[in-house]
């Protein structure tokens, strides 16, 4: 979990999806100016969200004026999220192969060893003491069946095409606008409106009441 929020966030998506879909452009900014991609990043993740639900899941959102577009930059998201947390699993599962396939070749080496061994027995070698190398020598074969049983696992699972996460709902348009608040910007006018006039309005008072006093005085 922590780890798809943390790569939710990371440049490399969030810089992917700026070129995927030409958001210097889609946003209005002039991508020869040098603080364009520094805008444009800055006002995609203001539009942006990745946080974990009370359900226990990961939500994505996008906001866009295109809702179709959002859906679909909501989509890439999660395919790269995918595929880089693909990508660190597919990493470790390398390194593990790498570790078991040292481990084989020196377990071979083990096994020819005794082989070698028991070949060059003289004919009066005891018969307790072959027992005892060939017991050593079964003991050996059995652990490099084993490790290489193991190795051809790790290679099936690193070669099996797979996602790391699960979808339980997949991106959709938005039904109605949801940014900017519609009614929030309106009764925020109607405030500054009210506010301004009542300042208006005690200047006007104050300043024909000095004159007043002025005239009179």
């Amino acid at each position: 979990m922590d780890r798809i929020l943390t790569l939710a966030y990371t440049s490399d998506i969030v810089d992917y999806i700026i070129n995927k879909f030409h958001l210097i452009e889609h946003y209005g900014y002039d991508s020869t100016k040098t603080l364009a991609r520094y805008n444009t990043k800055k006002k995609f993740l203001k539009n942006y969200s990745a946080m974990e639900t009370e359900h226990g899941a990961i939500e994505i959102a996008v906001w866009d004026q295109d809702k179709n577009l959002a859906v679909d930059m909501v989509n890439e998201v999660v395919q790269a999220i995918d595929d880089h947390n693909k990508d660190m699993i597919l990493r470790d599962k390398r390194l593990v192969i790498d570790t078991f396939k040292n481990q084989v070749a020196l377990k071979e080496e083990n096994v020819t060893s005794l082989q070698d061994s028991i070949l060059k027995l003289p004919a009066s070698t005891p018969a307790e003491t072959k027992m005892i190398l060939d017991a050593k020598l079964t003991s050996a074969v059995n652990d490099l069946t084993e490790t290489k049983q193991i190795l051809e696992q790790n290679i099936l699972s690193a070669s099996t095409d797979f996602s790391t996460m699960h979808i339980t709902e997949a991106a959709y348009p938005a039904i109605r606008k949801d940014r900017p608040k519609r009614s929030i910007i309106v009764i925020g006018a109607t405030l500054g409106t009210f506010f301004f006039m009542l300042i208006l309005a005690v200047i006007s008072t104050n300043y024909k009441r000095l004159k007043s006093q002025i005239r009179n005085g």
